[in-house]
Protein backbone atom coordinates (compact mmCIF):
# COMPACT_ATOMS: atom_id res chain seq x y z
CA UNK A 1 0.00 0.00 0.00
CA UNK A 2 1.60 3.32 -1.32
CA UNK A 3 -1.12 5.63 -0.46
CA UNK A 4 -4.22 5.40 1.88
CA UNK A 5 -6.93 8.03 3.36
CA UNK A 6 -7.25 8.41 7.36
CA UNK A 7 -10.33 5.70 7.30
CA UNK A 8 -7.94 2.73 5.68
CA UNK A 9 -5.27 3.41 8.16
CA UNK A 10 -7.43 2.53 10.99
CA UNK A 11 -9.82 0.25 9.21
CA UNK A 12 -12.78 1.67 9.49
CA UNK A 13 -15.95 2.76 7.64
CA UNK A 14 -16.74 6.14 6.92
CA UNK A 15 -19.58 6.06 8.69
CA UNK A 16 -18.19 4.83 11.43
CA UNK A 17 -19.19 6.43 15.12
CA UNK A 18 -16.43 7.27 17.93
CA UNK A 19 -16.78 4.15 19.67
CA UNK A 20 -15.67 1.86 16.51
CA UNK A 21 -12.72 4.53 15.42
CA UNK A 22 -11.39 4.03 18.85
CA UNK A 23 -11.51 0.62 18.63
CA UNK A 24 -10.01 0.50 15.73
CA UNK A 25 -7.28 2.91 16.27
CA UNK A 26 -6.06 0.36 19.12
CA UNK A 27 -6.21 -2.78 17.14
CA UNK A 28 -4.10 -0.92 14.56
CA UNK A 29 -1.70 0.62 16.62
CA UNK A 30 -1.41 -3.31 18.42
CA UNK A 31 -0.53 -4.30 14.58
CA UNK A 32 2.63 -1.96 14.56
CA UNK A 33 3.10 -2.62 18.27
CA UNK A 34 7.07 -4.16 17.76
CA UNK A 35 6.41 -6.46 20.59
CA UNK A 36 2.49 -7.29 19.67
CA UNK A 37 3.23 -8.03 15.85
CA UNK A 38 3.17 -11.11 14.58
CA UNK A 39 5.67 -10.77 12.07
CA UNK A 40 8.99 -10.33 14.47
CA UNK A 41 11.99 -9.06 13.15
CA UNK A 42 11.06 -8.15 9.57
CA UNK A 43 12.31 -4.43 10.09
CA UNK A 44 12.95 -3.62 6.69
CA UNK A 45 9.49 -4.33 5.46
CA UNK A 46 7.07 -1.66 4.60
CA UNK A 47 4.35 -0.60 7.59
CA UNK A 48 2.08 2.13 8.74
CA UNK A 49 4.27 4.44 10.98
CA UNK A 50 2.64 4.63 14.67
CA UNK A 51 2.37 8.64 13.90
CA UNK A 52 0.47 7.94 10.57
CA UNK A 53 -2.35 5.85 12.97
CA UNK A 54 -2.30 8.68 15.67
CA UNK A 55 -3.12 11.42 13.26
CA UNK A 56 -5.83 9.58 11.27
CA UNK A 57 -7.19 8.77 14.80
CA UNK A 58 -6.78 12.66 16.06
CA UNK A 59 -8.52 13.71 12.99
CA UNK A 60 -11.63 10.94 12.57
CA UNK A 61 -12.31 11.21 16.25
CA UNK A 62 -12.58 15.23 16.13
CA UNK A 63 -15.47 16.25 14.61
CA UNK A 64 -14.99 19.55 12.85
CA UNK A 65 -11.66 18.40 11.62
CA UNK A 66 -13.60 15.12 10.11
CA UNK A 67 -15.59 17.23 8.07
CA UNK A 68 -13.05 19.20 6.89
CA UNK A 69 -10.47 15.93 6.15
CA UNK A 70 -14.11 14.54 4.60
CA UNK A 71 -14.24 17.78 2.57
CA UNK A 72 -10.54 17.65 1.10
CA UNK A 73 -10.98 13.42 0.63
CA UNK A 74 -13.78 14.73 -2.03
CA UNK A 75 -11.86 16.86 -3.71
CA UNK A 76 -9.01 14.06 -4.06
CA UNK A 77 -7.00 15.94 -1.65
CA UNK A 78 -7.45 13.49 1.45
CA UNK A 79 -4.94 10.83 0.77
CA UNK A 80 -1.72 10.28 2.59
CA UNK A 81 1.80 8.67 1.68
CA UNK A 82 2.32 5.90 3.70
CA UNK A 83 5.76 6.02 5.19
CA UNK A 84 8.53 3.19 5.01
CA UNK A 85 9.45 2.05 8.61
CA UNK A 86 12.48 0.35 9.76
CA UNK A 87 13.12 -1.00 13.09
CA UNK A 88 15.92 0.68 14.85
CA UNK A 89 18.11 -1.15 16.92
CA UNK A 90 17.93 -0.51 20.86
CA UNK A 91 21.78 -0.71 21.37
CA UNK A 92 24.70 -0.91 19.27
CA UNK A 93 27.37 -3.21 20.87
CA UNK A 94 30.63 -4.09 19.87
CA UNK A 95 31.18 -7.80 19.34
CA UNK A 96 33.92 -7.62 21.84
CA UNK A 97 32.01 -7.05 24.18
CA UNK A 98 30.11 -10.85 22.90
CA UNK A 99 30.57 -14.24 24.57
CA UNK A 100 32.26 -15.88 22.20
CA UNK A 101 31.05 -19.80 21.66
CA UNK A 102 34.06 -21.15 19.86
CA UNK A 103 33.57 -24.03 17.66
CA UNK A 104 32.98 -27.30 18.46
CA UNK A 105 34.54 -30.09 15.98
CA UNK A 106 30.49 -31.71 15.63
CA UNK A 107 29.85 -29.08 12.77
CA UNK A 108 28.35 -26.04 15.05
CA UNK A 109 29.68 -23.11 14.18
CA UNK A 110 31.21 -20.38 16.25
CA UNK A 111 29.23 -18.06 17.69
CA UNK A 112 28.72 -14.81 20.17
CA UNK A 113 25.92 -14.22 22.36
CA UNK A 114 24.99 -11.45 24.10
CA UNK A 115 22.10 -10.85 26.86
CA UNK A 116 19.35 -9.12 26.57
CA UNK A 117 17.18 -7.05 28.73
CA UNK A 118 14.44 -9.46 28.75
CA UNK A 119 17.04 -12.42 30.04
CA UNK A 120 16.84 -14.19 26.29
CA UNK A 121 20.11 -13.93 24.19
CA UNK A 122 21.17 -12.18 21.16
CA UNK A 123 23.29 -14.09 19.04
CA UNK A 124 25.33 -13.84 15.84
CA UNK A 125 27.53 -17.02 13.66
CA UNK A 126 30.21 -16.66 12.22
CA UNK A 127 28.15 -17.40 9.12
CA UNK A 128 26.51 -13.94 9.99
CA UNK A 129 29.78 -12.29 10.18
CA UNK A 130 31.06 -13.66 7.06
CA UNK A 131 27.84 -12.27 4.96
CA UNK A 132 28.43 -9.34 7.12
CA UNK A 133 25.74 -9.13 8.82
CA UNK A 134 24.97 -6.44 11.75
CA UNK A 135 21.40 -5.91 12.69
CA UNK A 136 20.47 -9.11 14.91
CA UNK A 137 16.92 -10.15 16.80
CA UNK A 138 16.94 -11.14 20.58
CA UNK A 139 15.91 -14.83 20.66
CA UNK A 140 13.37 -14.16 23.28
CA UNK A 141 11.89 -10.59 22.07
CA UNK A 142 11.92 -8.19 19.55
CA UNK A 143 14.98 -6.23 20.72
CA UNK A 144 17.46 -5.59 17.75
CA UNK A 145 21.50 -4.91 18.63
CA UNK A 146 23.50 -3.46 15.76
CA UNK A 147 26.60 -5.40 15.85
CA UNK A 148 29.80 -3.59 15.09
CA UNK A 149 33.31 -5.75 14.24
CA UNK A 150 36.11 -4.98 12.30
CA UNK A 151 37.64 -6.72 8.91
CA UNK A 152 39.34 -9.91 10.52
CA UNK A 153 40.78 -12.64 7.94
CA UNK A 154 39.37 -11.06 4.66
CA UNK A 155 35.67 -10.77 6.79
CA UNK A 156 34.61 -6.99 5.60
CA UNK A 157 32.42 -4.97 7.64
CA UNK A 158 31.25 -2.38 4.82
CA UNK A 159 32.81 -2.26 0.94
CA UNK A 160 35.73 0.04 2.46
CA UNK A 161 37.13 -2.72 4.71
CA UNK A 162 37.14 -0.08 7.72
CA UNK A 163 36.35 -0.71 11.56
CA UNK A 164 32.74 -0.09 12.13
CA UNK A 165 31.58 1.25 15.50
CA UNK A 166 28.47 2.94 14.67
Amino acid sequence: MDSANYYTILGVAKAAGSPEIRQCYRAALLKVHPDKSQVLHEWNSAAIAISQIQEAYRTLSDPVLREKYDQLLKEGKGIVKMTQVDQRPANEVSLDDFEEIEANGSGVAAQWIYPCRCGNLFTITEDELEKEVHYIGCAGCSEVLWVGYEAVDGISTDGDNKACNK
